[in-house]
């Protein structure tokens, strides 16, 4: 991919921060690029064959920064040269900003000025944060950030061309019906904003495959959503929906292939389950997580009616039958890890063991969480325990725990070199599992995970990961970069076959060997 067709001003943006500085706290890059955590890695990766960084302790370390320097000529000079498109004047068109258009799309434009009390201008077509990007008289992207616009005219229908429309940061309370009568469209953004609802008819945007509702004061989904069939990606983190009434239209378009983003999205007061969250001793985002992943053919009060009744008899932490027996080998293998010559002053002891602070610090907060202290073992696979090497833990088990998801402490213990989480509970495998890049051996067996994120490409030090005993629908294309794995086990799942068969042929040649007794889906395998 060229430099020019990512987000070019994404792109520069940062670059910059890192021109007087070569390393940042994740933490202060999100909030000065306006992006999620899990955006920022995505570019991350797309942009890695440009830059040379490194993720550790939660910061992002440049370790060229001329590459960085070349990379933003290459930005400037590719953007002015190929930016915009040479536009030829036709008969009936109006002039807007210079740019020949149709009649009624210039009005629109001249319409939407007025309101804003700004020009828009034309942009590139990857970039039109606050521009429009046209062709041939029409207009194809549209998009208005941090401006002050609360309510979207209805003859944004003038638009019939229009295939993306980002409007993010506004003040917009409201869609007007006609925006469902834009049939090309199918990437929509509307985060931040103040909407409460959707057009009723919104579903008839049948070309629509991703649309990002985060930030909003959504309090219910129309119906009609579920006709969306082309959508592959919804977003609604942090708003107030009635997760009763829009149960069964979510669950519709998971079932359909949709990729739902739903942390904080739902409402509990008013529809009276926050009882049934207390009483399964789960979190919000964990008991919806698991409700959508339970039978399909349930009502949604069956299902929290079942969930209770399996928590109840499930406990969430399940302490091993052996913990308290912990055996006198493993105390004297442990002992023996400790020279009592050494001076380990620079040291806190977890469990006898001496950690940098750190690394002890996470430690306990992790002991906090699972409500156990974690051992020192001599051997962490299909165990609960740690083994730690100058004072950085390189090893860690939390098998047979029954967690629901992978504790997110896990991503500061940037040395290890194997992690073993099977026999839980987890329904997918988290975004930031890419950024331990010194990974060499991952277990995820026995778990319900449904999906894997395309940050995994980057654990290339990995050699043996183990998948198996799932419900693992494909697999990401970025698999391909693990050029190092040499064994592969993903038994028992759910894979679409043709969607993972070109990343299972690359793993293949580079001389991986893979288990797949039952991997695939049997339909497939019939056809």
């Amino acid at each position: 991919m060229e430099l020019v067709e990512m987000d070019t001003e994404l792109v520069q943006e940062f670059i910059s921060l890192f021109e007087n500085a070569n390393n940042i706290n994740i933490s202060t890059i999100i909030q000065n690029l306006g992006i999620s955590r899990s955006e920022l890695f995505d570019s991350l990766v797309s942009w890695s064959d440009y830059f040379d960084f490194s993720i550790e302790d939660d910061r992002v370390y440049v370790k060229n920064l001329s590459s960085l320097i070349q990379a933003k000529e290459n930005v400037l000079n590719n953007s002015v040269k190929n930016a915009l498109p040479i536009h030829e004047i036709f008969e009936g068109a109006l002039l807007y900003q210079n740019v020949p258009l149709y009649s009624k799309e210039t009005q629109f434009l001249q319409i939407l000025e007025q309101l804003i009390q700004t020009p828009i201008l034309e942009s590139s077509q990857n970039n039109f944060l606050n521009g429009f990007y046209a062709e041939g008289g029409h207009i194809l992207k549209l998009g208005l950030n941090h401006q002050f616009l609360s309510q979207l005219p209805e003859s944004i229908s003038n638009l019939q061309y229009l295939t993306e429309l980002k409007l993010d940061n506004l003040q917009l309370k409201f869609l007007p019906d006609s925006l469902v009568h834009l049939s090309h469209l199918t990437h929509l953004s509307l985060t931040n904003n103040l909407l409460r609802s959707l057009p009723k008819n919104f579903g008839d945007l049948t070309r629509l495959s991703s649309l990002l509702l985060d930030d909003n004061n959504l309090e219910s989904l129309p119906y009609s959503l579920i006709h969306c069939s082309s959508l592959k990606n919804l977003s609604i983190t942090r708003n107030n929906i009635n997760l009763k009434e829009s149960f069964e239209i979510l669950r519709n378009l998971k079932q359909d292939g949709c990729l739902i983003d739903q942390k904080q999205a739902f409402r509990w007061s008013e529809v009276g389950y926050e009882g049934i969250i207390c009483n399964s001793g789960l979190k919000q985002d964990d008991f919806v997580n698991t409700i959508f992943h339970l039978d399909s053919m349930l009502s949604f009060e069956e299902l929290c009616a079942q969930m209770v009744l399996v928590e109840k008899e499930d406990k969430r932490f399940v302490k091993p039958d052996d913990f308290d027996r912990w055996d006198i080998k493993e105390r004297s293998i442990v002992k023996n890890m400790v020279d009592p010559d050494e001076d380990y002053s620079w040291a806190l002891f977890y469990n006898d063991i001496p950690l940098v602070k750190d690394e002890y610090d996470i430690m306990k907060y992790l002991e906090e969480l699972l409500g156990l202290p974690i051992p020192p073992v001599s051997s962490v696979e299909m165990k609960f325990g740690f083994i730690a090497e100058e004072g950085h833990v390189v090893e860690l088990g939390l098998y047979y725990l029954n967690l629901i998801t992978v504790p997110e402490a896990i991503v500061l213990l940037t040395s290890l070199r194997h992690l073993f989480l099977g026999n839980n509970r987890f329904s997918s495998i988290p975004y930031w599992i890419g950024c331990l890049t010194s990974l060499e051996i991952l277990n995820f067996q026995q778990n319900h995970i449904f999906s894997i994120p395309d940050l995994f490409g980057s654990l290339t030090k990995l050699t043996k990961l183990d998948l198996s005993h799932n419900r693992i629908l494909s697999l990401p294309k970025s698999m391909e970069k693990l050029t190092n794995l040499r064994y592969l086990n993903i038994e028992d799942n759910q894979l679409n076959l043709t969607k993972s068969k070109e990343a299972l042929q690359k793993i293949k040649h580079n001389g991986c060997s893979i288990d797949s007794i039952k991997a695939f889906r049997m339909r497939e395998i019939r056809k």
